[in-house]
């Protein structure tokens, strides 16, 4: 099950819609409602806040504390050059994933077999110099490699599963796995149902055998 074409007409586009997104987030977090996360102190006292809320209002569910959000970009493409990722750093980009499906600025994605571009190396060589996050999802198996040659940064996988379990591209395999936890990477789950029962056909099989244990399994 691959979505043939999901991309932008043209970097600026990418650039502006991913800055329409991110004012989106500012307007909620001015409201209140959101709040994002940029280093370990946010996180400790963000925490710290819910902890101490959780302790007086066991039963309510209104008038929380804001919900705490790390900012993260799935594909690189909004970001114009290498060079121009300290700008995004300094708007609260925590986590980066270069690619989506298909073809990248940067890198092949889930669904074709090709590599880093050239704009690649030096953008994972930024990233790393940054402190910016590599998430590995949605990277082809050649990109998936590659990347790990440029970058010495921590890494994750926002939302994967295995593909000794559910064979297809968009999956890990077991050596990708392994290596995600070498360094000392976490991986979490997604909860596509095709990606977690086996056979699925798209359009027929029905969701009512995918429950929790299922996730479990991966």
């Amino acid at each position: 099950h691959v979505v043939p074409n999901i991309d932008y007409a043209s970097t600026a586009q990418a650039y502006g819609m991913a800055h329409g997104q991110l004012a989106y987030y500012k307007a909620l977090a001015l409201q209140g409602h959101i709040r994002m996360i940029g280093d370990l102190a946010a996180l400790q006292s963000h925490m710290a806040e819910w902890q101490a809320w959780d302790a007086a209002h066991a039963d309510a569910t209104e008038d929380t504390p804001p919900l705490g959000f790390v900012l993260s970009m799935e594909g690189a493409d909004p970001i114009l050059t290498p060079d121009q990722l300290g700008y995004w750093v300094e708007q609260g980009l925590r986590l980066l994933g270069p690619t989506h499906y298909g073809p990248g600025r940067y890198a092949g994605g889930t669904g074709v077999e090709s590599g880093l571009t050239e704009l690649g190396p030096p953008l994972l060589r930024e990233m790393s110099r940054l402190g910016v996050l590599l998430d590995m999802t949605h990277f082809s198996d050649r990109s998936f490699w590659e990347a790990l040659e440029h970058y010495e940064g921590p890494v994750l996988a926002s939302h994967n599963n295995c593909r000794a379990l559910v064979p297809h591209q968009r999956q890990f395999s077991d050596e990708q796995l392994r290596v995600i936890f070498q360094r000392n990477g976490v991986i979490g789950a997604a909860f596509d149902t095709w990606m977690l029962q086996p056979g699925w056909v798209v359009g027929q099989t029905t969701n009512e055998k995918v429950t929790l244990d299922t996730v479990v399994d991966h």
